[in-house]
C-alpha cells in the first residue's frame, strides 16, 4: 500500500521493519513513542511518503511468492540431502 508502518518492537517484527527506513517501532506499552512515531510521520508528509515508497519495495524484494517459493523448494532440497 506504500504506507510506512507504525508497529509494536516483539517477537519477529524488528526483522521485517526497519526504524527510519520502513517504519518506526515503539516499545510494547510505551504509548509516547508510539503517538510520537505517529505524529512525526503526520507532520512530514514528504518523509511519509519515501518511508512507505522504500517499505513497498523492501516486501517486493524480501517476501515475494517467488522468493518463499524458492525459500521452501531450497528447505526441501536441502533436507532431503541430509
Amino acid at each position: 500500500m506504500r504506507k510506512p508502518v507504525v508497529a509494536t518492537a516483539v517477537g519477529g517484527i524488528p526483522e521485517i521493519v526497519k526504524p527510519g527506513v520502513t517504519g518506526y517501532l515503539h516499545q510494547h506499552g510505551n504509548n509516547k513513542e508510539l503517538a510520537d512515531a505517529i505524529m512525526g510521520l503526520i507532520e512530514d508528509p514528504a518523509k511519509t511518503n519515501q518511508i512507505g515508497l522504500a517499505a513497498c519495495e523492501h516486501v517486493r524484494l524480501n517476501y515475494s511468492r517467488q522468493k518463499f517459493s524458492n525459500e521452501v523448494l531450497k528447505a526441501y532440497s536441502d533436507l532431503m540431502r541430509r
